[in-house]
C-alpha cells in the first residue's frame, strides 16, 4: 500500500500557523514582562493579560491556518 507523504494545504497551513504563533505568543509575553503599560492594555480587554494573550494566539492561528 503506497503511502502519500505529502501534507494537504489545510494541514500545512494549520502547522506553519503553530510553529509560527510559537514565536508570536513568545514576543507577546515578553513585550508584556518588559512594559508595564501594555500588559495594562491587555488586562483591560478582557479583565486579564493571560486570557487576552490566549484570545489573540487563537485568533491568529486560526486566521494564519
Amino acid at each position: 500500500m503506497p503511502v502519500d507523504d505529502k501534507l494537504s494545504p489545510t494541514t500545512s497551513g494549520f502547522a506553519l500557523a503553530a510553529g509560527s504563533q510559537r514565536w508570536v505568543n513568545t514576543a507577546l509575553s515578553c513585550a508584556k514582562d518588559v512594559y508595564a503599560p501594555f500588559r495594562d492594555f491587555l488586562k483591560s480587554l478582557t479583565d486579564h493579560d493571560w486570557t487576552t494573550q490566549g484570545l489573540i494566539d487563537l485568533a491568529l492561528f486560526v486566521g494564519w491556518g
